[in-house]
């Protein structure tokens, strides 16, 4: 055991250097003295990562003497499938018998995202029909396939947007990397339980880089044994999901498409516990943390617009502004209203009211999410209105125009996120840590069950949530806009 680990040591780190190699001054040293050049070819750099390696071996070999023993299991064992790699024999044999997407080809060796995205490129371009019969025209086999498939129906029905098939196809290109499977026909129960043990040990932030796209998942695991615990693993909501998202593919695979799956695949065994309460999983903003929180310079005055975080004579009345109050202020989801439009802050007999509906922009999380939530009495003392009425006046279709995203795949908030993450430790410290802006959704809800006037269908219909008991659901009128009114006035102000 104590030579494993040492030789595990030296692997994680020998995998380490080579991944980072032209960082280090000396392998730049050597490559424009050997090549005569600063931009390298990947051959290049291939050759200098195999001459270091050499020279580290040699080094080894003086050091650690080679043990027979050790190089004869390695030689007997060397023709045998490690876990979670490629069979390339069956994947020959499975080209014979197997239907693929046009132009997509499934590849022997070890799997990468950039291999993996042009596979669902190429099944994305493809232009086969999708109502014929399996029987006659069966349907491919590939995962890519498939996926892209099931998103091109769920598209045309109107069942998800454009956010949710990029939420797919990243679960099942991760199914794919993390097992090396690429065939559906090819997913047994055990590839499920592969899955899940390794989304337990990949680094947190993998593939939030364009560089771990190119990476091979030996190369990923290299890297994470370097890492403390608290920096590998998924929390087991987002575990769940992908395992959820690849049975429900195998499912439409079977069903819709009569493709011949292992039809005893079951999900359900291998859910991951909750560690959490529901009610625990996101903390709440306190009363004197909001306070503190709304003491920033943003909203009493900033040095000028690109130093929100500095003490000034300006108050910039934008999204960064306006949404963090208006969230405190109806309990709204985030993006409910770095979303909303213009047209959407409606009037209401005498009163002000929000809109919330989805757009081609942006979805709401359920149904009970559309509602009509009115406008706190600060707000339009603040001026809310009459920001409304300049930005219809100029002609803008959103609120909050500088948050709209420049691609469909980022959401609202991210113009905004960068200055109000800083605000939040700037004001609260370590305590921001775990403090989004959810949270405040969650100090909205507090505040309004703590208020025995505010009854539990008005704090329900505020939020956008449904009622646990169903005849309440069903049979119950909706909390009237002046109930809510009332509800939402009630809650302190932020300063």
């Amino acid at each position: 055991p104590g030579d494993l680990k040492d030789a595990m040591w030296i692997h994680a780190r020998e995998c380490k250097r080579v991944a980072t190699s032209l960082k280090n001054p000396n392998f730049r040293y050597a490559a424009d003295r050997i090549f005569g050049m600063d931009s390298k070819t990947e051959g290049q750099i291939y050759q200098i990562n195999q001459a270091y390696l050499t020279a580290r071996a040699a080094v080894y070999d003086d050091v650690y003497p080679p043990r027979p023993e050790i190089l004869n299991d390695i030689e007997k064992g060397s023709h045998d499938v490690p876990p979670g790699e490629p069979d390339v024999a069956q994947h020959e044999q499975a080209n014979t018998n197997t239907l693929l997407t046009d132009g997509v080809t499934l590849h022997d060796g070890a799997l990468t995202h950039e291999i993996l995205d042009d596979q669902f490129a190429k099944a994305r371009a493809s232009n086969e029909a999708l109502d014929r019969s399996p029987k006659s025209n069966p349907f491919s086999h590939d995962l890519a396939g498939v996926c892209e498939r099931s998103i091109k129906r769920d598209l045309a029905s109107g069942k998800i947007d454009e956010k949710t098939a990029d939420s797919r196809r990243m679960s099942l290109k991760l199914f794919s990397f993390l097992t090396s499977v690429q065939l559906v026909t090819e997913v047994e129960q055990h590839h499920l339980a592969i899955f899940i043990k390794a989304m337990k040990t990949l680094p947190k932030n993998f593939n939030r880089s364009i560089h771990d796209r190119r990476k091979t998942l030996a190369s990923v695991l290299a890297e994470a044994r370097l890492l403390p615990d608290d920096k590998l693993g998924r929390d087991p909501g987002t575990m769940n999901r992908h395992l959820e998202t690849v049975g429900a593919l195998i499912s439409y695979a079977r069903v819709q498409e009569r493709i011949p799956v292992d039809p005893d695949i079951d999900t359900s065994q291998l859910r991951v516990i909750e560690t959490k309460r529901a009610r625990y999983k996101r903390e709440s903003f306190q009363r004197d943390e909001v306070v503190t929180l709304f003491r920033h310079h943003i909203w009493h005055g900033c040095k000028n617009e690109t130093r929100r975080q500095e003490h000034g004579n300006l108050v910039l009345k934008d999204g960064l502004f306006w949404v963090p109050l208006i969230v405190h202020y109806t309990g709204a989801r985030l993006e409910e209203i770095a979303g909303i439009p213009a047209s959407a802050v409606m009037e209401h007999g005498k009163d002000w009211g929000f809109d919330i509906r989805p757009h081609e922009e942006r979805r709401l999380k359920n149904l009970q999410s559309e509602r009509l939530l009115p406008v706190h009495e600060h707000l339009i003392e603040l001026g809310l209105i009459e920001h409304r009425d300049r930005i219809i006046a100029g002609n803008e279709e959103f609120l909050f125009p500088e948050l709209r995203p420049k691609s469909s795949k980022l959401p609202f908030h991210k113009a905004m996120k960068y200055n109000w993450d800083k605000a939040r430790f700037m004001q609260l410290g370590a305590a921001a840590e775990g403090l989004t802006m959810h949270s405040m959704r969650h100090y909205v809800n507090i505040t309004l069950k703590g208020n025995k006037a505010v009854e539990k269908s008005v704090r329900l219909d505020i939020l956008g949530h449904a009622a646990v008991d169903l005849n309440e659901e069903v049979y119950t009128a909706g909390a009237s806009f002046g109930e809510k009114l009332e509800a939402i006035n009630s809650i302190p102000r932020a300063f």
